[in-house]
């Protein structure tokens, strides 16, 4: 199995926040999983990049490869399926110290499960906003950052979720309806 995560601006801090999250929540399944690192470092070999970046195109036209590139995919990393997720949104929303409301972090992902035929075997989507303390522009000060051209009041009022616990939220969804791993067949006595 491989993760690639996708994100439409080629965010790697992005892709990499997704594949963790993802695999901590799948981690339990027994799957053998190859990063995302690893997998386009593979994929870039004697082809100088074209079958990777065929990969990325297809998983940002359809949010998976389809059955000949999955097929060649598979081949390439000597595995069963390819998993492929794809960032749709990637956002944060900081309020300024001087206004009120809640900062947010919006995250919308799709995934799929493809095997070494193209058979789709498992997909999801999904996405969350996760919201912040609410602030009071009128807030205290409780200090100052930045330097002598532009300077930035600190409130201690929070502050929006980090990345990585919106995914969280997001990937815990779809963990129960990822598939288990296929149990070895037994041989013939």
């Amino acid at each position: 199995m491989l993760a690639i995560a996708e994100h439409v601006n080629h965010d790697i801090a992005a892709e990499k926040s997704v594949e963790t999250a993802l695999s901590v929540a799948l981690s339990k399944m027994d799957y053998r999983w190859i990063s995302s690192n690893s997998t386009r470092d593979q994929l870039r070999i004697g082809e100088s990049d074209s079958l990777l970046k065929v990969v990325y195109q297809a998983v940002l036209k359809d949010g998976y490869p389809g059955a000949a590139l999955a097929s060649d995919v598979c081949a390439r990393l000597r595995c069963d399926a390819v998993l492929a997720i794809r960032i749709d949104q990637w956002e944060q929303n900081e309020l300024p110290y001087d206004q009120s409301g809640k900062s947010s972090t919006s995250i919308q992902l799709k995934a799929a499960l493809v095997d070494s035929s193209g058979a789709l075997l498992w997909t999801a989507s999904g996405g969350h906003t996760g919201e912040g303390p609410y602030q009071t522009a009128n807030a205290n000060p409780i200090g100052v950052t930045g330097g002598a051209l532009q300077r930035t009041a600190v409130t201690g009022q929070g502050g929006e979720p980090s990345y990585r616990e919106v995914t969280d939220i997001i990937v815990s969804r779809w963990a129960p309806q990822f598939p288990a791993k296929p149990k070895p067949a037994e041989p013939a006595h």
